[in-house]
């Protein structure tokens, strides 16, 4: 299969590749696609000890393509694109209008005041007209439509799509009625030319601009004067012209706001004059001078002015009018070897000044020697009509804040500082006061003030809080939609500042900054007899100047149910019910102060004597039943966060309880209770119950007993085993999912369980298809400045020699691959060589068989290969998907010329003594494996694992604007237009209530029994220098928001040198989650320790919580630690499959024989997995003389480690051990591995280099061995 993609570059009016050729434009990219299809096969595992052979799968399909393939994305590309999604998604909307005509490809508009006459090649004919007659009439500010014509010219033949679109045989004749013809003017490429043209009797002559604008393949081209003018007010002008005849002015045309109008051929070398319309028709005179720009053309390319309009009443202030004219951009001038032609200028006419209310207030202005007062609602924009810029001052009065107006004073002058602070104060006893601060910037022609206030403080607490700052004491009252505009009193509104707190009757909180947008925390506020925990989430406006600070309860109650509910709090003795009830109707919410130290709560249904049992509000809770006796039941769900725990009661629907438990066997009663509880139920032969926990606060494991037999299970996870019965019955015993609800099943029939668990784990995959490509090349082109940005290259790895020990290849060490490599090259060389050569590591390899083969340390086949860059695999069987990603290398090179860092993004390798003892890594690895039931809707993520290794990012100023400049579209005036709407979207997450934040999420629920993304280790360099010559003007338009954001929190942003970001892992075990909300934890996770880091480290910001993350503190269930990436590994299906057999085979009453055939990757230790291997006294005592033993050097150290993590079997549940093995405690050693938590059947990763948990496990013997990292690998150059 071979490709090559093209786009159609409209400004040029030429295809331009976007998948390139290779080998320099020979020959197109090519892709091997195979096909194989297998037999069915039995899925039954055949027992045997070493290890399993998956089947088949009935059909693989392989793609793969060992060709580079180069992307190109220019900006022109991603307009295409744009335009491409735009298409797309109006054609799909239910609002498309299917009478919508197709525009036509070519629209000539005729602009010039005078009728036009046009005359078009024979390729082209009238929209819509049969005849073929080539002259066409356009009259005064009409316009026509062409489209290609079917009569083509035989000779010719037909042209395909493409030659069309590039063809240059699309030209028009233009003749302006009474004056000269222009011949062969070019339609294909957008573009602005100049055509001379004379009158009647052949004096001078004038010049008529012919412009042509591609939009989405239509071109329209407007014929017109070379004068332009654009209106960038809000209300229309009138261009006026002096008229000798009549003695006075004539109107020859309006400027509508934000569009362009054309100046009359016969007029645009008149003096012209403006007089405004519309709603201020009649309320203003025409200006007293005329737009200025001829006479000032030679002394320099840009000519402003200043043109005043007097009111009609002369007590009045006149209207201010400031227009630019700046020259237009002519491509072509066609001098018909003529030496005068008029220069093409573009008239922009602006306020003098523009004012921005970016309040949630209404504010009015009033200009001094004005009467008017004008009204500016919240995020709306005003012109200032009569402002002069001459040190008038402007009073503002915000209106209704705190039930009060208030006054202050802004002085406009030229050269106003970029932040001042102006004070509002009102008419009152107390001399009250608000802070507010004025951003002022030059915008284009104009001055824009913006009134903002740094900070909106939202009070969610229903409580009055009060606010205390050096100076500033402010009071909040309870009402949410009531926002605080708070601001320091510190002469510099952007030094470093601390607030405190006090809700109710507390005492002051601790100081925190309000300036470290994106971060969440929780404050304390001490009181008498209880502590006050205040939720506070610090959020960045759309508008970038104000910090939006949200007050909320740790703690909310949210009744979902249909009851109205009760809430009380249980004390020490369980018995008392001490404090108030605190009522929720159904369907709302409530903060919740907690009183005790307990930690418990307790819920009855409204009326009703007999509460609940009691359950913890500070520990996470996936939904917990409560047994009830008005209504049943409720469940309660506690959901944790940094800034907040949403206490959440819902209804009881079936299959809610935590476990149905059935007793299938035909011969006795059961027995079974919460572990710890007093009270058993009893399950006859052949019936079913559904278990609730007895004391949802006390352990949660459910004791079970049946005859002689006892077991105790935790009920979170798939299991299965059996015992005997009696000496010809075994019975089974199997947990497994039914939707929320856990099933516990005993029976004596082997099928049934079999089909409960669903045995096919080792099922046949219907389909498996792996994708893999060699290189990508991704080249970054600004084509307007016709520069490459950045070269961003995914490559394959260099040579790795594999050995397939079983039914699986794997990569040899680092230290083995080069050893490997030198030997191979020897014997390619013609070094007589013996043919089994053996290397300084022990291992013993002949090359000259085919395949070639090892026979030390093991016997197996060896190969020599690479890594793809990219590899992708997925599976898919009747109850189970699976899906392996890897990435292995990622490098970003900064293309831009003088760059200071050369490469912008690269991996960082491990420190060589540890690279050496282990295997090549990809950048990213992904495994993820599902699986869905026909009977249940929750899907099942049975291992789910993320692994991204150490990487570098080294940023530039110059680079940081090139990328955004490519990104970013050309200004839209619309865009200018939404001025009313600035901070809409802040409006409306103010009315979202606490209800809304806590019951929206519609995506599907899932369980999670391993799901592990890696840590991320990051080097970040940051250079405030830039490269290239327009450094200045892209500083301007890219960086300006960060360092607006920068300014307005008083940081300033330095020059970084390999500033290390470590953000700990993230990982769920044993929960349910909605995909969408796992989704947005791992994102905030990640996000916010970011930031966190990123405000400790380089702005030097204290920040709420814990910046490194380490520990989550009441979040249980989700943990958060940091180890080294390169100590990571990740599972592919039949690695995990493995894992699972055993589990199988023991279930199908095969011997439990063997391995689970887990080689950890990282220390090369074999944890050998026996039933009971724990158990096994001469093994305990042989580890612990190994462990005894002074290791060597560090790798050995590790490995011993690594020996600690046994992958065991217990009673074939998931064919892994769930309990770590805690030896080495004998012998004078006095340090204890950290259990390997182990996830889900088959194992979540391997153990981190033996030295995963809390912070970094050190291992006697392990100095902390690092050395420079390698270089990364030669750069990608773009051909």
């Amino acid at each position: 299969m071979t490709l090559e993609v093209n786009y159609f570059n409209e400004t040029h009016a030429v295809w331009e590749p976007f998948i390139e050729r290779v080998e320099n434009g020979k020959r197109r990219w090519n892709l091997t696609l195979e096909m194989k299809n297998n037999p069915v096969q039995d899925k039954s595992p055949v027992p045997g000890d070493d290890f399993i052979i998956l089947p088949e799968p009935q059909t693989a399909i392989n793609i793969c393509s060992k060709d580079t393939m180069n992307i190109t994305i220019s900006k022109c590309c991603v307009n295409v694109f744009k335009n491409l999604a735009t298409a797309f998604s109006e054609g799909t909307a239910s609002t498309f209008d299917y009478s919508l005509k197709e525009k036509a490809p070519f629209t000539i508009r005729n602009a010039l005041g005078i009728p036009l006459i046009v005359q078009h090649s024979n390729n082209l004919r009238l929209a819509g007209s049969p005849t073929q007659g080539k002259l066409q009439e356009v009259a005064m500010g009409q316009s026509m439509d062409l489209e290609y014509s079917v009569f083509e010219h035989s000779a010719r033949g037909k042209l395909s799509a493409l030659q069309r679109q590039e063809s240059c045989l699309f030209s028009l004749s233009l003749v302006p009625t009474g004056y000269s013809e222009i011949t062969n003017v070019p339609v294909d490429k957008p573009g602005r030319r100049l055509y001379n043209v004379r009158g009647p009797l052949h004096q001078e002559a004038v010049s008529v601009l012919v412009q042509t604008d591609a939009t989405e393949g239509n071109k329209v081209i407007t014929v017109r004067s070379p004068l332009q003018i654009k209106n960038h007010f809000s209300v229309p002008f009138t261009i006026l012209k002096y008229c000798a005849t009549a003695r006075g002015f004539v109107s020859i045309g309006v400027a509508e706001p934000e569009k362009e109008s054309h100046v009359a051929l016969e007029s645009y070398r008149d003096q012209l004059f403006l007089q405004p319309v519309g709603r201020l028709k009649g309320q203003y005179q025409p200006s007293t001078t005329c737009i200025a720009w001829k006479e000032q053309v030679h002394c320099s390319s840009e000519v402003r002015a200043v043109l005043q309009c007097p009111a009609s009443e002369s007590s009045f202030l006149p209207l201010v009018v400031s227009t630019l004219a700046v020259p237009d951009d002519i491509r072509f001038i066609s001098s018909r070897g003529e030496e005068d032609w008029d220069p093409a200028y573009i008239i922009h006419l602006h306020p003098a000044v523009t004012i921005r209310n970016l309040l949630p207030y209404t504010l009015r202005y009033l200009l001094e020697g004005s009467a008017e007062t004008h009204e500016l609602l919240e995020g709306s924009t005003a012109d200032v009509l009569n402002a002069r810029i001459g040190g008038e001052i402007m009073e503002l009065v915000l209106v209704k804040y705190q039930g009060r107006n208030w006054n202050g004073h802004v002085k406009i002058h030229a050269g106003m500082a970029e932040f001042f602070p102006v004070c509002f104060g009102c008419d009152s006893a107390e001399k009250l006061t608000v802070d507010v601060s004025v951003h002022a910037a030059q915008a284009g022609g104009r001055l824009v003030l913006s009134v903002f206030s740094p900070y909106w403080i939202i009070n969610k607490t229903s409580r009055i809080l009060q606010y205390r700052a050096e100076e500033v004491h402010v009071k909040h009252p309870s009402d949410f939609r009531d926002v605080v505009l708070f601001s320091f009193k510190k002469k510099n509104i952007f030094s470093k500042n601390k607030l405190q707190l006090c809700i109710s009757t507390s005492t002051w909180s601790d100081g925190f900054s309000l300036d470290t947008v994106g971060s969440y925390g929780c404050v304390k506020c001490p009181a008498s007899n209880m502590e006050y925990l205040v939720g506070v989430s610090i959020q960045m406006s759309s508008f970038n100047l104000t910090r939006i600070v949200t007050m909320s309860p740790f703690y909310t109650l949210v009744n979902k149910s249909s009851y109205e509910l009760e809430v009380g709090e249980v004390q020490m003795d369980e018995t008392i019910m001490q404090g108030r009830w605190h009522y929720i109707a159904s369907k709302e919410c409530l903060p919740l102060w907690p009183e005790s130290t307990t930690g418990k709560l307790c819920v009855r249904v409204v009326g009703s004597e007999c509460s609940s049992k009691s359950f913890f509000f500070n520990k996470q809770d996936n939904g917990t039943l409560l047994s009830m006796d008005v209504c049943g039941g409720i469940i309660v769900d506690v959901n944790i966060s940094d800034h907040s725990t949403v206490i959440s009661f819902s209804d009881y629907y079936h299959g809610s309880a935590p476990a149905l438990i059935i007793n299938h066997t035909p011969w006795a009663t059961m027995c079974y209770k919460q572990s710890g509880s007093p009270q058993t139920r009893q399950l006859k032969p052949g019936e079913a119950q559904r278990f609730a926990w007895d004391n949802p606060a006390g352990t949660r494991r459910l004791a079970w007993n049946y005859m002689e037999q006892k077991g105790e299970l935790d009920l979170v996870k798939d299991e299965c085993g059996q015992f005997a019965y009696d000496s010809q019955t075994q019975i089974h015993w199997v947990s497994f999912l039914d939707g929320r609800q856990r099933v516990l099943l005993f029976t004596e029939d082997v099928a049934v369980v079999t089909k409960a668990r669903q045995a096919e784990e080792m099922e046949q995959f219907k389909q498996e298809i792996s994708v893999s490509l060699q290189n990508l090349g991704l080249s970054l082109i600004n084509n307007d400045l016709k520069q490459e940005i950045a070269y961003v290259g995914i490559t394959s790895s260099g040579v790795v020699w594999e050995m397939r020990p079983k039914n699986r290849w794997k990569s040899f060490n680092h230290k083995n691959i080069n050893l490997l490599e030198k030997a191979y090259q020897n014997q390619l060389a013609g070094k007589s060589q013996p043919d089994w050569v053996k290397l300084e590591t022990g291992l013993e390899v002949n090359f000259n068989k085919v395949p070639m083969v090892m026979r030390q340390p093991y016997a197996c086949h060896i190969r020599r290969n690479f890594l793809s860059g990219i590899q992708v695999e997925f599976k898919q069987s009747p109850h189970q998907r699976s899906l392996r990603a890897q990435l292995h290398w990622l490098q970003v090179d900064n293309q831009l010329t003088g760059a200071i860092f050369p490469i912008v993004f690269h991996p960082v390798p491990p420190p060589k003594s540890i690279a050496l003892d282990s295997e090549p890594k990809p950048f990213i690895d992904v495994s993820i494996i599902t699986r869905f039931n026909e009977h249940s809707q929750v899907m099942q993520f049975k291992y789910f694992m993320a692994l991204v290794q150490e990487m570098a990012v080294k940023i530039d100023q110059g680079f940081l604007g090139a990328i955004i400049a490519l990104f970013t579209p050309a200004t839209d005036p619309e865009a200018e237009k939404q001025k009313n709407k600035l901070i809409e979207k802040d409006l409306e997450a103010l009315q979202a209530e606490l209800m809304e934040a806590s019951m929206t999420d519609t995506s599907g629920l899932s369980f999670f029994e391993h799901f592990h993304i890696s840590p991320i280790k990051l080097h970040l360099s940051l250079s405030l220098g830039s490269s290239g010559e327009d450094s200045e003007h892209q500083e301007m338009v890219a960086i300006q928001s960060v360092n607006l954001l920068l300014k307005s929190i008083g940081a300033t942003l330095t020059d970084v040198d390999d500033l290390i970001f470590k953000l700990a892992f993230f990982e769920v075990k044993y929960q349910f989650y909605r995909r969408e909300k796992l989704m947005w934890a791992v994102i905030r996770h990640y996000s916010e320790q970011f930031l966190k880091q990123m405000y400790v480290l380089v702005l030097g910001l204290d920040v709420l919580g814990n910046p490194f993350g380490l520990i989550r503190g009441l979040s249980e269930g989700v943990e958060a630690f940091f180890y080294e990436p390169f100590q990571g590994a990740v599972q592919g299906p039949e690695e995990f499959a493995e894992g699972f057999v055993i589990g199988v085979r023991s279930l199908l009453g095969h011997t439990v024989g063997g391995a689970a055939g887990m080689v950890s990757r990282i220390t090369g230790s074999v944890g050998k997995g026996l039933a009971a291997i724990t158990m096994d006294k001469e093994y305990q005592q042989k580890r612990r003389e190994e462990m005894n033993r002074t290791p060597k050097d560090f790798g050995e150290s590790l490995a011993k480690g690594g020996k600690g993590f046994l992958k065991g079997v217990v009673g074939g549940v998931t064919g892994i051990v769930t309990k770590p093995v805690e030896g080495g405690q004998e012998g004078g050693r006095g340090w204890v591995l950290q259990g390997h938590r182990e996830g889900p059947g088959g194992g979540g990763r391997p153990p981190h280099g033996g030295h995963r948990g809390h912070g970094q496990q050190h291992l006697p013997g392990d100095p902390e061995v690092r050395s420079i990292p390698q270089s990364p690998h030669s750069r990608l150059l773009l051909q």
